[in-house]
């Protein structure tokens, strides 16, 4: 056939039928140690997350909200605090809980993020696969439980990310457990109480298009992970149940959106569980660019505690000094009680992206309560010190004349 009419014939095809590659990740498209991005997370966004679909489609995020950032970071992990605890572990990064075990947990569980920090620990093999192998994280809601810091194990690993075609799938079953010593007074001898996540998950490539994020728009290839949990927390002896206090199963779907180059998912949409109603978009993580860094905070007082809101803006952390030698503090939106009345400096620091900080200062007074004074307070006599009887409290500046026998 003439040259002429085979490039006459192929330029039909592909201008009639507008041929398009489907898109595909490889090893390189993983993410690696030392790699670095700034996400925004949106809780309940309302965005629709499409089909599975062989013809390309389009997703509008465009009018996506952060309501915080955070940094994604892969870094060796021999420079965290628990590296030794996961010697197979080849790259690692810290972050909040939920994101570190890959999902947004939205409204299911409102809880602040930041009450459950923590670093997790991966092992990339050399087809690019990576694997969670655990994660090493401080429990901590205040008034609730405090378990401290704590090795989050998983055995079997669970896959996390994997390089995939279109139209292919992977499956995998991995297992996180912690076990912990309950002890308290009315206890004989610590109870082991066992925290147990199976999760039983098939990744497949189903769709492919165009993703419109706020600030730009990729071309992505969409991960839906199908995941079954089975979550246990209660007491075990040899591995057999003795008390359960959490027995149950739930399913849920994760979708991922992968860009080639960019070496960490673009978007990561969880869906609510089965059995909440009409499934819905949970939480979204996305890549976003932050806007010039801002420290802004108002506060109220009550007696000597302080009530601090923090309108920062296009921060990652946060410091706070609250101008009387203590400790201070990293939360985003802290209390704090002083132990003297008087008038403080109280700072907020703002961290942004590549070292950038922001700071407020303001000055906060705090007093005792109304009615009670330092003098007062101080000449409360409760007598006598030790006794099994009557107990006798004289208080003559907040209850002249009155003597209180209890």
């Amino acid at each position: 056939m003439n040259k002429r009419y085979v490039f006459l014939f192929l330029l039909f095809i592909t201008t009639t039928f507008h041929v398009k590659a489907q898109p595909f990740m490889t090893l390189e498209d993983m993410p690696y140690v030392g790699y670095e991005h700034v996400v925004a997370t949106q809780t309940n966004p309302s965005v629709d997350i499409g089909i599975a679909s062989a013809t390309e489609q389009t997703w509008d995020f465009s009018n996506l909200q952060a309501s915080a950032y955070d940094t994604v970071r892969f870094v060796d992990p021999a420079i965290t605090p628990a590296g030794v605890s996961f010697p197979s572990s080849n790259m690692a990064r810290s972050g909040s809980l939920p994101s570190l075990l890959g999902i947004g947990l939205g409204d299911l569980i409102p809880l602040p993020l930041d009450l459950f920090p923590g670093t997790a620990y991966y092992t990339k093999n050399a087809d690019g696969k990576i694997y969670n192998n655990g994660v090493f994280t401080n429990i901590n809601i205040p008034g609730l439980i405090d378990l401290g810091e704590q090795n989050l194990a998983a055995d079997p690993a669970d896959l996390f990310l994997a390089p995939l075609a279109f139209n292919e799938s992977i499956s995998n079953q991995g297992q996180f457990e912690l076990v912990y010593n309950l002890e308290n007074d009315t206890l004989p001898i610590p109870i082991p109480v066992t925290l147990r996540v199976s999760l039983n998950k098939t990744i497949t490539a189903d769709a492919y298009g165009n993703l419109q994020l706020p600030d730009e728009t990729y071309s992505v290839l969409r991960y839906n992970e199908d995941i079954v949990a089975d979550i246990f927390v209660g007491v075990e002896v040899f591995g057999i149940p003795i008390q359960s206090f959490v027995d149950t199963t739930i399913n849920f779907n994760i979708f991922r959106f992968l860009s080639k180059g960019q070496n960490y998912p673009v978007a990561t949409v969880t869906i609510s569980p089965d059995g909440t109603g009409e499934p819905s978009p949970l939480s979204i993580e996305y890549f976003d660019e932050l806007g010039p860094i801002a420290a802004s905070f108002d506060f109220t007082t009550s007696c000597l505690t302080g009530y601090f809101t923090n309108n920062s803006a296009n921060a990652l952390a946060y410091n706070w000094n609250f101008g009387d030698g203590s400790a201070g503090s990293s939360a985003a939106s802290p209390s704090y009680q002083f132990t003297q009345p008087g008038t403080y400096s109280v700072t907020l620091q703002a961290f942004g992206v590549n070292g950038t900080v922001a700071t407020q200062t303001q000055e906060v007074t705090v007093d005792y309560c109304s009615g009670i004074d330092a003098t007062s307070a101080n000449e409360v006599n409760i007598y006598p010190s030790i006794t099994t009887g009557l107990v006798q409290i004289n208080a003559p500046n907040l209850l002249p004349n009155c003597t209180l026998s209890v």
